[in-house]
């Protein structure tokens, strides 16, 4: 299916910045995909002629993409149903240049967030009663199974669920260790003052 130039510069911004000058390049589909490009040439040009003929399904989408030179690193999958997978890079390997690899991540519950990581950090998970909970993605074992369902980080109630996923320079907390623990929980309510968004800092110019 060939995209216009219009969807391409759509699709790029799913992208991590870069991506195209790097070794491999991977995209992640709502179909649980994902495609892989080898840019042998290192060639921007090519990379976007390739990402314009990418086949895809009717409904599927592009979800996610970055470049890597190695295969270092893990895939941070988190679900509805409060688990969270974390997935080494060596899964994606394979001994010929595939072009598409099936069952990427587990779609038994829907996917709310994914992203590459070369290294453990905080995240924040919300969920849909409004509690939070802040773990370091360090106490989830990496795993070299694509369809790992992943491990439960957020204890839920029947009929609720998780919602969303922050890296913590996206929010405004005063104190985040209130809301961190070391394994899986129920969360807990923002206190007042506590916010999911961050605040823009304005500069000079901005108030005249």
């Amino acid at each position: 299916m060939n995209s216009t130039l219009q969807q391409v510069e759509e699709e790029l911004k799913k992208l991590e910045p870069n991506s195209f000058e790097k070794k491999f390049v991977l995209l992640f589909t709502s179909k649980a995909k994902v495609f892989k490009w080898y840019n042998s040439d290192y060639e921007f040009r090519s990379g976007l002629s390739w990402l314009k003929e990418l086949e895809l399904e009717e409904d599927e989408e592009i979800l996610y993409g970055m470049g890597l030179n190695q295969m270092k690193g893990f895939m941070i999958f988190a679900f509805a149903n409060g688990k969270v997978a974390k997935i080494n890079m060596k899964a994606y390997e394979t001994k010929t240049e595939r072009k598409v690899l099936m069952n990427a991540y587990n779609d038994e519950s829907p996917l709310i967030f994914l992203k590459y990581l070369d290294e453990d950090c905080d995240i924040l998970i919300k969920g849909s009663t409004g509690k939070v909970l802040i773990i370091n993605t360090s106490i989830i074992n990496p795993l070299e199974t694509k369809s790992s369902r992943g491990v439960q980080v957020l204890k839920l109630k029947p009929s609720t669920e998780a919602t969303r996923v922050y890296f913590m320079d996206e929010v405004n907390l005063q104190d985040s260790a209130y809301y961190k623990r070391e394994g899986a929980a129920v969360g807990y309510y923002l206190k007042p003052g506590d916010e999911l968004t961050k605040k823009m800092e304005l500069k000079e110019d901005d108030l005249v």
